[in-house]
């Protein structure tokens, strides 16, 4: 199934829409935050508090830098990781155009391409990642993450959720499962 005029338009404004949120808000980080350097050891551990100890659960933007994966895993292989990055988001974006038959799908999979295109617009304007949203759970602190990842999760979350939902329907209609 190739891509409509009009499904391509679509994509594309959700595309843009992630990329330049994501990079308004870490030029705004940048610009409005002092970097993270040594945490101090308490909330909002030297950020802007959004909102503190709601149900458990505390939200404060915090400026730091990521030179790796989540978690800042990988963070010794900073050029391998970028060599990578660029080449599943590339693959990611030909599996999009001309592989993939399910309308469905398409919205999930430019979630992953926004946020891993707004990764990689972060190595090559910064030479990390800008992270800034930091989550802490009763107490505990959470990874520090940025609207790019929330993209990439959001997009790798949906495919999961729907591909439970198509095994169900197909192991159900050939008379599996009962």
């Amino acid at each position: 199934m190739s891509l409509t005029k009009k499904a391509v338009w679509k994509l594309l404004v959700i595309f843009l829409i992630i990329l330049c949120s994501d990079f308004l808000t870490k030029w705004w980080t940048i610009a409005s935050i002092p970097l993270m350097k040594h945490s101090p050891p308490s909330f909002p551990y030297g950020g802007i508090v959004v909102f503190k100890n709601w149900i458990g659960v505390s939200l404060s933007i915090n400026h730091v830098t990521n030179f790796g994966g989540a978690w800042g895993m990988f963070a010794a292989y900073h050029t391998l990781l970028f060599v990578v990055r660029i080449i599943i988001a590339a693959l990611l974006l030909m599996y999009l155009i001309f592989y993939n038959h399910s309308e469905r799908r398409q919205i999930p999979y430019v979630l992953i391409i926004a946020g891993a295109a707004g990764n990689i617009a972060d190595v090559v304007l910064h030479g990390c990642v800008v992270d800034m949203i930091h989550f802490t759970f009763s107490g505990k602190s959470y990874g520090i993450f940025n609207l790019a990842d929330v993209a990439i999760f959001a997009g790798v979350f949906s495919l999961f959720i729907q591909s439970l939902f198509e095994k169900r329907v197909s192991c159900h209609s050939q008379g599996y499962g009962r």
